[in-house]
């Protein structure tokens, strides 16, 4: 799970079902990030990046110990969702998302240590909004080299059970 201290714990940054991993404790968002910057095609370039700070807090060893124990297409998927959240709540201090579905229109297209999420759904305020991300990693697939995304517009509700995309966000939930 990837919750800050302050608010319920959200469900983990999903990308196949898995057993529920334990909760992801967040750091505090900075008062003035370096999340990200403007690129080319509406496309936030991130300049930091948030997933390791993330897993390696000490109250998440157990959530770090799980990720290492996923194939490696799955710990990359886990490791890009992470990200995918941690940018996004940088990005706009009143979006507050709370997963991501990187699988929710179209699958990723994956590398050993790269992922491409064109079909990618975020989960935030109650609202399932479409998100575009790439992401690569070091080679060990514990750090992010490179992140980039572009959020879209909201989802219909009438597609989110057409997407598999669950109705509301609340305990621990492994859609």
């Amino acid at each position: 799970m990837v919750a800050p201290a302050n608010r319920t714990p959200a469900p983990p940054a999903l990308g196949k079902p898995i057993a529920a991993l334990p909760e992801v404790t967040r750091q505090p968002s900075p008062s003035s990030p370096r999340a990200a910057r403007p690129r080319a095609e509406g496309r936030i370039a991130a300049t930091d990046y948030f997933a390791a700070g993330v897993l390696n807090d000490p109250r998440n060893l157990e959530t770090r110990q799980r990720l290492a124990s996923l194939a490696s297409d799955e710990r990359l998927i886990q490791l890009c969702n992470i990200e995918a959240i941690e940018q996004l709540r940088r990005w706009k201090a009143d979006f507050v998302p709370d997963h991501v579905v990187a699988y929710a229109t179209a699958d990723p297209r994956l590398t050993p240590t790269s992922m491409d999420a064109t079909g990618a759904a975020v989960y935030a305020g109650g609202q399932w909004y479409r998100l575009s991300f790439s992401c690569s990693a070091t080679s060990d697939l514990t750090h992010v080299a490179s992140f980039d995304f572009r959020l879209g517009t909201p989802i219909p509700h009438e597609e989110w059970e057409r997407d598999n995309l669950p109705e509301q966000i609340d305990g621990d939930m492994t859609d």
